[in-house]
């Protein structure tokens, strides 16, 4: 009877414990499918994530792709902005060497133009004194010639009153010698009055060639000077081009660097969250 009960009480006790499983069993295999669930749930998240990172990694490789592209076309050109510059310089040495040749010129133009107004200033000055000469000369001549009238008038009366002498008188032998030398005396004077004539003739071509040679000096160191402002114009000119190719070369090195400095970024940002995303997966 004992044994009997002890059976029994063995048995409800096998029951219960097969009861018991059976609900552990029940709970454990809901909670295995809410975690497969949330497994399966986490699984896609990070799926999709990593897809999407990696879509985002692509799109900044795109990116970087064409922004190399495009710093290589900014490096060229850079280069032909050297280039440039490098030949702007060259013209510019050019223009400095033909300014100071220009210069040298000019200041030969002037040495010329301060003789020429020496001699100008010599050749009118001599050209005052032969007029003066002329002028005292043509005075001298016509008191002669005056001489020569009151003389020759006196002459004119001792040969009328000769008439009635057969016999020359001193008087007219001495008047005669007078008009002699008289008009030796002019023909002297006539001949220096030509010459001073000749002298000043010459002066006057003289003054008229320093005078030509003067305007074509003048002229010369206008054009030169107008040659040596141009110059100045487009060296300014040229060193403002070069000051603002040097402005855009720096101006795109920076852009350049700054814009390489955040798609490096932005690249080490990516694959951090790229690697952990992969990480979660794998632990996952």
């Amino acid at each position: 009877m004992q044994r009997k009960r002890h059976w029994k009480m063995t048995r409800e006790t096998q029951k219960n414990r097969i009861d018991q499983l059976q609900q552990e069993t029940i709970t454990l295999n809901a909670q295995l499918k809410q975690a497969l669930g949330d497994r399966t749930g986490v699984e896609q998240t990070l799926s999709e994530q990593v897809g999407n990172y990696r879509q985002l990694l692509q799109q900044e490789q795109e990116r970087t792709f064409e922004l190399s592209q495009k710093v290589s076309e900014q490096q060229r050109e850079v280069m032909e902005l050297r280039h440039k510059e490098s030949a702007l310089e060259s013209k510019q040495e050019q223009l400095e060497v033909a300014e100071t040749r220009f210069r040298n010129e000019n200041a030969n133009i002037r040495k010329q133009v301060n003789d020429l107004e020496s001699e100008l200033h010599l050749a009118v000055e001599q050209g005052r004194k032969a007029l003066s000469d002329m002028r005292s000369s043509q005075m001298q001549v016509s008191s002669l010639e005056r001489q020569v009238e009151t003389l020759q008038d006196q002459l004119h009366a001792y040969e009328k009153a000769k008439m009635n002498a057969p016999e020359k008188t001193s008087r007219e032998t001495e008047l005669q010698h007078q008009l002699n030398e008289v008009k030796n005396v002019h023909q002297i004077q006539e001949a220096d009055l030509q010459a001073a004539t000749e002298r000043e003739k010459g002066l006057r071509q003289t003054v008229q060639k320093y005078n030509s040679q003067l305007n074509d000096a003048t002229l010369a160191q206008t054009l030169a000077e107008d040659k040596v402002g141009a110059l100045n114009r487009r060296v300014a000119t040229l060193q403002s081009q070069i000051e603002t190719l040097r402005t855009e070369q720096d101006q795109n090195s920076q852009q350049e660097s700054n814009q390489l400095a955040q798609v490096n970024n932005k690249l080490t940002v990516l694959r951090q969250q790229l690697t952990e995303a992969e990480r979660r997966t794998s632990v996952a």
